[in-house]
């Protein structure tokens, strides 16, 4: 009689508490990860691991509570991410990692700006994908994706963030003829810099000689490839005290062309553009 008698206790109180436990499609998780980044501009994946990656590694390295650490070094930048035990208190992680990277900043090199903290959020997660094909081509769907769907989406109350995947960057492509910059005495950095002393703006890209990467960012504004060709890269003696000016046209060929995709979407076998909100 006893045992009947809890056990309709509990059918009724699991019947009424049933109703009131609290259903979430997407319920709140909290990861006990972070991540360290550090831009060192214009450097190689080389130079990042030897100058910065290394220093921040080796100070991370002794956080408390870490139990993994994977470093990565790319064109100007470094990232270290960093999984911590499940029991640890992320403010406190949070408040030690600072500590310790304020010790290894007066070693890294002056190009450097001070390394980030990123602490991952999965409750941002993109909750809704959707994607973009059309037989308008990639350049054109990546254009209405960040011109119109992007910024109205971005607009609506509760959207943390928008993330745009796949598609073609449009960049400008400068390739030199270098019999003609060895005729002149002029080499690829000094174009560059000439480049950067006239505001003129090119997106990063690299450029190769003799077997050397150059990573080449300006500041500035271009407006035309037109402009672009006729900007003087140097001045050149001629006889009785008369000079000339060495065009960029007069050393490359300067052309529009599309930057190396690093991510590839396909819906249904054929490439498209990806928003994740």
């Amino acid at each position: 009689m006893t045992m009947i008698i809890v056990f309709l206790v509990a059918s009724i109180a699991g019947g009424v508490l049933i109703n009131r436990l609290a259903v979430d499609l997407l319920p709140k998780m909290n990861m006990p990860a972070m991540a360290v980044i550090t831009t060192y501009p214009m450097a190689s994946p080389t130079e990042v691991e030897e100058s910065v990656t290394k220093d921040i590694e080796a100070q991370l390295s002794n956080v408390s509570g870490l139990d993994s650490l994977t470093s990565y070094s790319f064109d100007s930048y470094s990232m270290i991410i960093m999984m911590m035990d499940y029991d640890v208190e992320m403010s406190d992680v949070t408040a030690d990692v600072r500590d310790k990277l304020s010790r290894v900043e007066s070693s890294l090199p002056d190009e450097c700006d001070a390394p980030s903290i990123f602490q991952f959020d999965p409750n941002a997660r993109a909750v809704i994908t959707l994607a973009l094909t059309g037989d308008q081509g990639l350049e054109n769907l990546l254009k209405l994706a960040e011109d119109d769907l992007q910024p109205q989406f971005e607009r609506i109350s509760g959207v943390a963030e928008v993330a745009l995947s796949g598609g073609l960057d449009e960049i400008v492509e400068v390739n030199f003829y270098q019999e003609r910059l060895d005729a002149l005495g002029l080499s690829i950095g000094q174009v560059s810099a000439a480049l950067a002393s006239q505001n003129m703006k090119l997106g990063a890209g690299e450029l190769i000689e003799g077997g050397t990467n150059y990573l080449i960012q300006t500041s500035g504004e271009i407006t035309s490839l037109k402009e672009l060709e006729n900007t003087t890269i140097s001045v050149k003696p001629l006889s009785q005290g008369s000079y000339y000016e060495v065009l960029l046209r007069d050393v490359a060929d300067v052309s529009f062309g599309a930057k190396d995709q690093n991510s590839i979407v396909l819906i249904n076998g054929q490439e498209g553009i990806q928003l994740s909100i």
